[in-house]
């Protein structure tokens, strides 16, 4: 997942970006053709703080490797950056942050499979059942994955491309395929078996990440007004609306490589 961090300052006001290994598509992704970080979760939080007189500019630096999120911790402790992008809830005082209420954004997975198999209500269903997850580069299930599908007892292997498993879906050679949400719904759309297949959302599978500061940090105060934002965008259909937008944006970037090297 790409995974932007963000930071303002009076005088130069940022957005930080932390790469990794994988397209999160509509919410980040690097498109080649324009040789930028772009997606739906960047459009949303420069509006979120655009609505709160705080600008933001996509950064040049960027942050990587695995001690990446250690890297931006360390920047907002040196006050380099006020807010933070890209962290999960909870506790994170180990981190020596503190977050704010309402995730910023939801990545949502699902599961697509054939109607002829009926109504499916949840994993439950699919158990002993052969199956594709979409992962990495590196074919492996991430272990927060490994852990919430173990008791289901599937019959899975991990492919890095979306298209090639739709494939196998069509051809009866697996049963169902597990992905982003909005990357199963383009790429059924795609593929024209739109009408064929059911979706399942899969909770347990969903991911909310979340905006923070250092602790005690006087930005603190503005974690109400961004849970406020962050509430109407979600309520009133303005955050489906922008997520469906950059997937058709992605969709539509034609001949150029839009994935990570």
């Amino acid at each position: 997942m790409l995974v932007p961090a963000l930071g303002f300052s009076e005088t130069q006001p940022s957005l930080v970006i932390a790469q990794s290994d994988k397209e999160s598509i509509p919410y980040s992704w690097f498109d080649a053709c324009q040789q930028k970080i772009t997606g739906s979760s960047q459009h949303i939080l420069k509006k979120i703080f655009s609505d709160l007189n705080i600008n933001l500019r996509v950064a040049a630096k960027t942050i990587t490797g695995p001690d990446s999120i250690k890297d931006i911790v360390k920047a907002a402790e040196q006050g380099k950056l006020d807010f933070i992008y890209g962290v999960g809830g909870g506790d994170l005082s180990y981190l020596g942050l503190t977050a704010n209420s309402v995730p910023a954004v939801i990545f949502e997975r699902g599961l697509i499979y054939s109607a002829e198999l009926g109504v499916a209500n949840s994993l439950s269903d699919f158990s002993h059942k052969k199956g594709i997850l979409i992962g990495t580069t590196k074919q492996s299930m991430p272990r927060s994955i490994a852990k919430v599908l173990k008791p289901y007892a599937l019959d899975l292997e991990v492919y890095t491309s979306l298209d090639k498993a739709l494939e196998q879906l069509s051809n009866q050679q697996v049963d169902y395929v597990i992905d982003n949400r909005y990357s199963i719904k383009l790429a059924a759309i795609k593929h024209g078996i739109k009408d064929n297949f059911n979706y399942l959302t899969l909770e347990a599978l969903q991911t909310a990440v979340y905006i923070a500061v250092p602790i005690g940090s006087a930005k603190e105060k503005y974690f109400p007004l961004i849970d406020k934002k962050i509430t109407q965008m979600r309520t009133t259909g303005y955050e489906e609306h922008i997520h469906s937008r950059y997937l058709n944006l992605w969709s539509e970037v034609g001949n150029c490589d839009t994935t990570l090297n």
